[in-house]
Order: C-alpha cells, then structure tokens, then sequence
C-alpha cells in the first residue's frame, strides 16, 4: 500500500495530516499506546493515597452467598418495573370497568319494534322515508 501524495507540492515528501503517528490511519499499524496506572492516577487528579501500615483495609459488607450484592441502577430498574406493571394493571381493570358500566346502561335503554311482524312492506315506488324524533314544544326545552 502506498502512501498518498500532495499533488500541488510537487514533491515526493507523503501528506501530513497532523495527526500522531498512533492516531493516523493511513500510518503504519502499531499498536495504541498502553494505558497505564500513572496515566490512570493522572486523569483522576493526581495520584491515589498510598497505603501504609497503619490504615487498615476497608472492610465491605458481606452478603450471603446465594445472593449478589444489587446496584443502584438495579434498583431504579426493579421500581420502574414494578411501576410500570401497577400502571398497565390500573389501565387494564379501568378500561374492564367502563365496558361493563357502558353495557349496563345501553341495555337500560328502551326499544321498541318499528317494523311489522312479517318485515317491511313491498315498495311501490321511489319514496323515502324519513323518521324525525324531537319535541313539538316551542318552549325551549
């Protein structure tokens, strides 16, 4: 693979994209620079208390071997979960007991059989039929 060159210089020098020798993709493939606990110590502020005689190591709580020790982004996943799970419950039994309130009151409504018996009379011609419903009274009710 050859390395491009800048065709306006005119020389064979290969193009510079300043960027370091690690970060150049069109450089040669080496491998990324190791990250190191002073480098580490070093992003963090400066570098980690040392241990000495005297301090006693941290003593963390133990748990009982079955069980793991749970997070708090565990924890905020187990509340969403369970919020989540009470709110489709309620969306559930809401939406149950208006299906069963709106046929209740449509079976209170009366009705009453317009058509004979025998179904609808023998059409004569084009006629419509309309059937108004209302009130006859003028004042305002």
């Amino acid at each position: 693979m050859t390395t491009p060159r800048d065709p306006r210089s005119g020389g064979d020098e290969p193009q510079s994209n300043g960027l370091p020798p690690h970060l150049d993709p069109r450089g040669k493939k080496s491998a990324p620079p190791r990250v190191t606990n002073a480098y580490r110590q070093a992003a963090r502020g400066g570098p980690a208390p040392r241990k000495t005689a005297q301090a006693a190591a941290p003593v963390l709580p133990t748990t009982p071997p079955g069980k793991a020790r749970r997070t708090g982004g565990q924890r905020v996943a187990r509340v969403l979960s369970w919020i989540a799970l009470s709110m489709a419950v309620v969306v559930l039994v809401g939406a149950g007991g208006l299906y069963l309130a709106f046929n209740h009151y449509l079976g209170q409504i009366a009705h009453i059989d317009v058509l004979p018996k025998g179904g609808s009379p023998k059409k004569l011609n084009k006629a419509q039929n309309f059937l108004l419903v209302g009130s006859d009274s003028r004042d305002g009710s």
